[in-house]
């Protein structure tokens, strides 16, 4: 039935259409472990975190039914991993106590051991090529790490750096790439070349203040080039401009 639910999506249907219950397509999707209408309806904005009026979003549902790779392209469009699925918020109803509770520990293990994988591009082996792209495009940062994170470095201090490195997207990409781990056509290229500072080769992963200012120092670059000063090293300056200037001219986050 993919085909028509794309057919639909394509025809503005509402991906987060409710029963009187509160459950999505996304649910139904997350309980039949139906990967490819799971992602063409988030693909279409479909609220990874809907919630039926029980207070269950498709994360619990996934879990619930053990289906793992459907858990991690949940995870990987933000579905939250330590939200209850009960107002009374016990630990048994987070994604990963309901996934033990079932015995599927596969599911919880998962869970419990990338729990500080916080961004979508923290799932580097999961999301595709493409979907790096446009995350970086619209300001994904290759360096984000969890608050948790953040946490104990701060409560450490000076101590922190004798620790293990923060999770970053980019510690788990260069880990993959390293390791041989990297699948075709996942994000672990994508977002190591994103994570070096500015050149010509990566302008494409920048956002696009970043890439304005790009084009504006570029010009402002030539105009210097051509003046009489450098009259016989035109080509030379501009090089050095480029290699030089730019980077530490250019950020991820230019205003």
């Amino acid at each position: 039935h993919i085909g028509l639910v794309v057919l639909l999506l394509t025809a503005r249907a509402d991906p987060n259409a409710r029963k009187e219950n509160g459950m999505t397509a996304l649910h139904a999707a997350a309980r039949r472990g139906d990967m490819p209408l799971a992602i063409a309806l988030l693909e279409a904005k479909g609220a990874v975190e809907a919630q039926q009026c029980s207070g269950v979003r498709p994360l619990h549902v996934a879990a619930r039914c053990g289906h793992l790779a459907t858990v991690q392209t949940l995870c990987s469009y933000g579905g939250r991993r330590d939200v209850s699925s009960h107002p009374a918020a016990q630990r048994i109803t987070t994604p990963e106590g309901i996934a033990r509770r079932h015995g599927h520990h596969a599911v919880a293990d998962w869970l419990q051991a990338t729990v500080d994988w916080v961004t979508p591009l923290h799932h580097v082996k999961l999301v595709s090529h493409q979907r790096a792209l446009r995350l970086l495009q619209e300001g994904a940062d290759p360096f984000a790490v969890s608050p948790a994170e953040l946490e104990r470095v701060r409560i450490l201090g000076d101590k922190s750096s004798h620790c293990s490195a923060p999770i970053t997207p980019y510690l788990l990409a260069t880990q993959a790439a390293l390791e041989g781990e990297a699948p075709p056509d996942c994000a672990v290229s994508i977002v190591l070349a994103a994570a070096q500072p500015w050149s010509p080769a990566n302008h494409h992963c920048f956002p696009p203040r970043a890439r304005a200012r790009a084009v504006t120092l570029l010009m402002i670059g030539w105009l210097l080039s051509r003046s009489q000063r450098f009259d016989n090293a035109a080509t030379a300056f501009l090089d050095v401009w480029i290699a030089h200037v730019m980077p530490h001219a250019i950020s991820r986050s230019d205003d």
